[in-house]
């Protein structure tokens, strides 16, 4: 449906340079959008509008803008007419009532109620007019909220409109993008009027006569597409985007320019046929015409491959080189539907790595890098069962070293615990020492002679002199004792008939046997069954002992007195009593041989007795 273009009216709204707030950048490409609109609008080739009929507004005030619009609508008010509002400038979202506003010059973001051109009034003014068709055109930042407010229920009034047509709204941008502009260029329009205005003054690839509101809006998004801008919004009613906004330019070209070489390259539809052309026309519009027909060509041998492998980058190929060809839509859908694909993996895959990271282990790490997800996390949990090895490789030579270390202590422990156990029974139990030499010491095999030490304690056989069996009772010395034992029996001079001072036997006491060991001290006396020992004393210098022998029937106590003898410490002293052969031995409980208070005392019967 053609719109009525001498029954239309449109108001150009633009703000090129925001004065009251630093934050909000000139934009002088605004001032080339107006111009280049009123250009087209009013030339008979593209679209025809009465000059009269535009409305323009650069860089007014608040009220003036307000004014403009209103006076427009007003012009509109037959259902015939064709209202058309453009407005290209910044859009700021309130912070407070979170509303649209359109800046003027003296727009700041504090004051944006006050300065600004809400939202909110620009529809008002659109319900107040009776057009039966209502188009706006929105380049600004955050525009997609027009479209967000707008809803899906057409006003009361409009609805009560006689041949009411529809209404249009497109924007630049989503609700939560800002627009673009080229910075760098600001003689040129800004990126979504721009395409607007190159699709009116060179029309679409297509059979149409005329560029409808859908086509233009699908130009201008697959052209946002492909140079990575904001994509465009629109809404409508009643079937508003079918209405004809401007001529398609390049219909008119084909339908004007007749050649019988290109009837033939057409009929032959080939790329040699089509290179001949473009050889032949180099600069005309069948040349034109020859090089998209070749694109289409490759785009339909290409489109079987494309398909069979099905990756995103496949897909990505063929738009970037076939942008406007005759598979585009269908590769856009496989393009959204493989982005749509990719995105809930990634969702899935956040949600899988936020249960591995939750979980804290290495098996879920692992369990995470086995289910094939992307390769987002994958390092990442590979460097986290690493370090898990690691620390499980730290632990366990700690744990080793603690081990070690406890063994080492627990070691010296019973070492210690031996060695003093050891000193403890040594100096407890001197009777330890004393049966591990009795263990150790050979017996005497000759009935009548005395083993003397030698220096390792004990003397040859061939070394023991004979000893006389006599009656009484006498001590074989050494040729370096006699003096030492002259001089003992001098100072002693006792009679060798003294008795012992010792009580009397008690023959229901437990006697010790001989050939078993009793302890003495200097002055006490002990019993070995009938033989009665007194310790009279003891010379620790040269370890002489001088001691009293007595023999006991049972009844009498030292009814028959041996005699006073001196003995050496460590050595045997033999003699014959009664026709009985006996050995005593003194030693010292002291291993060092020092400590003489206490004597260990060993009567042992010899092997032969004397018949």
């Amino acid at each position: 449906m053609l719109i009525d273009y001498s029954n239309t009216f449109v108001i150009l709204i633009g703000d090129s340079h925001p004065n009251g707030d630093e934050d909000l950048c000139p934009i002088p490409n605004v001032e080339v959008n107006l111009q280049s609109i009123k250009k087209y609008f009013t030339d008979e080739n593209y679209i025809k509008i009465p000059e009269v009929n535009i409305t323009e507004s650069l860089n007014d005030p608040k009220a003036i803008v307000e004014r403009k619009l209103r006076d427009s609508a007003r012009q509109a008010d037959k259902p015939l007419c064709t209202l058309i509002v453009y407005y290209c400038g910044h859009g700021i979202l309130s912070t407070i009532d979170y509303t649209l506003y359109l800046s003027t010059p003296t727009t700041t973001r504090d004051d944006l109620d006050i300065e600004g051109v809400s939202i909110n009034i620009l529809k008002n003014h659109l319900n107040r007019s009776r057009a039966g068709r209502k188009i706006v055109i929105l380049d600004c930042c955050h525009s997609g909220y027009f479209i967000s407010q707008m809803g899906d229920k057409i006003s009361t009034l409009q609805a009560n409109i006689d041949d009411f047509r529809g209404s249009y709204v497109i924007t630049s941008a989503p609700e939560d993008q800002p627009a673009l502009f080229p910075v760098d260029q600001p003689e040129a329009p800004t990126y979504f009027t721009g395409k607007l205005l190159d699709v009116i003054e060179n029309g679409l690839e297509n059979d149409s006569e005329y560029c409808s509101l859908r086509d233009i809006y699908q130009a201008i998004r697959d052209f946002s597409y492909d140079q990575r801008l904001p994509l465009p919004q629109q809404s409508f009613h009643n079937e508003a985007d079918r209405l004809d906004l401007c001529k398609n330019r390049k219909y008119e070209l084909k339908k004007n320019q007749t050649n019988p070489d290109w009837d033939e390259a057409e009929k032959a539809n080939s790329k040699i046929t089509y290179f001949k052309i473009i050889s032949k026309y180099p600069n005309s519009v069948y040349a034109d015409m020859a090089q998209e027909n070749i694109l289409l060509l490759d785009e339909a041998a290409e489109w079987p491959h494309t398909l069979s492998t099905g990756t995103r980058n496949a897909f990505e190929y063929f738009l970037e080189r076939f942008p406007n060809g005759k598979y585009k839509s269908l590769a856009l859908g496989h393009l959204n539907r493989l982005l749509l694909q990719e995105k809930q993996n990634a969702e899935n895959d956040q949600i899988q790595w936020g249960l591995a990271i939750a979980d804290g282990t290495p098996d879920s790490y692992t369990r995470y890098i086995n289910n094939g997800h992307n390769d987002r996390h994958l390092n990442e949990a590979r460097s986290k069962i690493d370090l898990f090895k690691a620390l499980e490789t730290e632990k366990e030579k700690l744990r080793f070293q603690k081990l070690l270390r406890k063994g080492i202590i627990g070691g010296i422990i019973v070492i210690a615990v031996l060695v003093a156990g050891y000193f403890v029974i040594k100096l407890v139990s001197p009777n330890s020492k004393t049966q591990k030499f009795l263990a150790n010491r050979r017996p005497v095999k000759d009935d009548t002679t005395d083993l003397k030490s030698s220096s390792t304690g004990f003397r040859t056989k061939s070394q023991v002199k004979p000893k006389s069996n006599d009656s009484t009772l006498k001590k074989p010395l050494h040729a370096n004792e006699t003096e030492s034992v002259e001089k003992h029996k001098i100072k002693k001079k006792k009679s060798s008939n003294e008795k012992l001072n010792v009580p009397a036997v008690n023959t229901s006491s437990k006697i010790k046997p001989l050939n078993s060991i009793q302890w003495i001290k200097q002055g006490n006396t002990i019993q070995f069954e009938h033989i009665f020992i007194k310790l009279d004393s003891l010379d620790s210098k040269k370890g002489l002992i001088n001691v009293h022998l007595c023999y006991t029937d049972g009844i009498y106590t030292c009814e028959n007195d041996l005699s006073s003898v001196l003995i050496n410490l460590g050595r045997y002293y033999s003699f014959t009593f009664k026709g009985t052969n006996y050995n005593l031995y003194f030693i010292s409980t002291d291993h060092a041989g020092t400590d003489y208070s206490t004597l260990a005392v060993f009567l042992t019967l010899k092997k032969n007795e004397v018949k």
